[in-house]
């Protein structure tokens, strides 16, 4: 995800073990540049599915 759309994530676990399978995200920016954010993770999904 970071390399391909440049969106970086922290996998749950790494905030113990209930996270497994997760990822974290923070949401500290402009509204404008989390929708982008989406709108990446979107494709990067539908291209790994």
């Amino acid at each position: 995800l970071l390399l391909e759309e440049r969106v970086a994530v922290v996998p749950g676990s790494s905030f113990g073990a209930c996270g497994a399978g997760y990822v974290r995200c923070a949401y500290c920016a402009a509204y404008d540049q989390l929708e982008e954010a989406l709108r990446r993770m979107e494709r990067f999904l539908k291209r790994h599915q």
